[in-house]
């Protein structure tokens, strides 16, 4: 439908000649003047005559809507080029760093939730701890656990990692940041990537063998819901962990046993007897 500038004349609505219109319409009294109403009333009017729902929103009252964001590195997403579950010393790992866009607002009338686009501005920056020992990221294991070779920005988005500390991680070769140049469109409900760390595993982090990954934009407008229908400048930030697991190195093979001993030699055999 085109926009409405001005207030609608409801007497004039009914198409003319239709029976419905001459069965509808009401005589109007000598000197009396068209009902007029606003175009917003107007809109919702004929949304109902024409059973469509009008979500109890629209440009002239925008939608209270929520914005969430929801940050998610993923180690060998469906299990290439390595079993997240159980990383040998040797293996590609490739970690991959995505959003997926949980902004929604509630229909008024339905009472259903309706999910709705967003955009992650320019300049967007996640901090990425990458072998953490606890899911929050209070403490990296030392050096050795990954080494990152490369960077591989995801198809469509414009970004690039480098490895540096930040406030919480002191070991540059543990934490970096990704930076997204452009502005990405992240539609309701959607998941995109941003791109893909790969590394090489060097040695299992001790203990268990767990390690976590963690990336967190920086700030909390880094996501802007873009859809017309909600109240304009609703804005979020993300974050969120994974864990892979190395397995624990074969236990080194024992040593080699000692030759057996030589069997005894018999004892010498007696002198002849003397002769008489």
């Amino acid at each position: 439908t085109g926009s409405l500038a001005g207030p609608l004349d409801l007497i004039s609505m009914p198409s003319a000649g239709s029976a419905a219109s001459r069965a509808c319409r009401r005589p109007r009294a000598p000197g009396a003047s068209r009902r007029r109403v606003p175009a917003q009333y107007a809109v919702l009017l004929l949304a109902n005559l024409e059973g469509v729902s009008s979500q109890g929103c629209s440009l002239s009252t925008p939608c209270v809507c929520t914005a969430s964001l929801n940050a998610a590195p993923t180690i060998c997403s469906d299990f290439t080029p390595c079993n997240p579950n159980g990383i040998t010393a040797g293996d590609d790992v490739e970690i991959d760093v995505c959003v997926t866009n949980l902004s929604t607002f509630t229909d008024e009338i339905t009472l259903q939730t309706v999910g709705v686009a967003g955009e992650m501005r320019a300049s967007t920056q996640f901090q990425v701890f990458l072998t953490c020992k606890v899911g929050g990221c209070e403490e990296v294991y030392p050096p050795g656990t990954l080494e990152i070779q490369t960077f591989v920005p995801a198809s469509g988005v414009a970004s690039t990692f480098s490895l540096q500390t930040f406030t919480g991680c002191t070991d540059a070769s543990a934490c970096g940041f990704v930076t997204v140049s452009q502005k990405v469109t992240v539609g309701a409900d959607q998941t995109r990537c941003v791109g893909s760390i790969k590394a090489k595993a060097r040695q299992p982090p001790g203990g268990s063998g767990i390690f976590y990954v963690r990336a967190a934009t920086q700030g909390g407008n880094a996501f802007t819901i873009t859809d017309e229908r909600c109240v304009p400048g609703i804005t979020a930030g993300g974050e969120g962990s994974t864990v892979g697991r190395f397995l624990p190195f074969p236990p080194p093979p024992s040593p080699p046993q000692p030759p057996s001993p030589p069997p005894p030699k018999p004892p010498p055999s007696p002198p002849p007897p003397s002769p008489p």
